[in-house]
């Protein structure tokens, strides 16, 4: 390989690859050399990858054998900490939620709230700002419930869902109750179930939240309490489902 075609690379480890796969790129080549000179190491061989991500991104990596070593502690946490990377988590292993030293704030406290709602909030195509990936999806007893996508609107967000009970034995009801959202400033807001589906074990549907959560804003928390035909049913599955959302700035 010439010294032109090397170039086209930057010295990287193991860890940036696996960072970049897990952000949506893709492997489009991959090369030997015997020697990655004058990338690094002077006469050590290394592997060179080239790289392709939607929008015509380029990208190309030389990873020497230096010595290094990305350990199975690291590539476990750079999937737990990366928001694009979809998370199965069970009730037992999920974190100790921090408890606010105050009772949450209202919607009508910090916020203008919709009324009636959920009828008057209109989320339409000309108010949406963003639609981030959440891919979580806990499990609590034989019902696995997973976030998909949140959608940012100007007045309010709809966080999409989809169910699955995964036991033996097909549940007639799988209707979301008492689902609740609470930011990491204390702000309560509006929340009701819409276009939910149900087919056999497998159900589906939205989250409407209002009012919409303000920038300084950094983290939502959506919990589901109970999913059953209604929220005394003595068959419901209790939870609680909890996922955690970041927010982008």
């Amino acid at each position: 390989m010439t010294d032109h075609a090397r170039s086209r690379y930057e010295l990287a480890g193991l860890g940036d690859l696996v960072q970049m796969l897990v952000e949506g790129w893709q492997v489009a080549h991959m090369y030997y050399a015997d020697r990655c000179d004058p990338l690094g190491p002077e006469g050590v061989p290394a592997a060179f990858v080239d790289l392709r991500r939607a929008g015509d991104e380029h990208a190309g990596l030389c990873i020497p054998a230096d010595g290094r070593a990305f350990s199975h502690e690291s590539l476990v946490a750079l999937f737990r900490e990366q928001d694009g990377i979809w998370k199965h988590r069970s009730l037992e292993s999920f974190p100790e939620l921090d408890v606010p030293s105050a009772p949450p704030q209202p919607a009508g406290e910090w916020g203008e709230p919709v009324s009636p709602f959920p009828d008057a909030l209109v989320l339409a195509p000309t108010t949406l700002r963003d639609v981030l990936p959440v891919n979580q999806t806990q499990t609590v007893d034989d019902l696995a419930i997973a976030i998909t996508s949140l959608e940012r609107f100007v007045d309010g967000a709809r966080a999409r869902y989809i169910a699955q009970a995964t036991g033996h034995e097909s549940r007639a009801h799988l209707k979301l109750f008492d689902p609740a959202v609470i930011d990491d400033c204390g702000r309560m807001y509006q929340v009701a179930g819409v276009d939910e589906e149900v087919r056999g074990n497998h159900a589906g549907g939205a989250i409407l939240i209002a009012p919409a959560p303000p920038r300084d804003c950094r983290r939502l928390t959506l919990t589901i309490g109970t999913v059953g035909a209604a929220a005394d049913d003595p068959a419901a599955a209790a939870g609680p489902w909890v996922f955690p959302i970041t927010l982008n700035p």
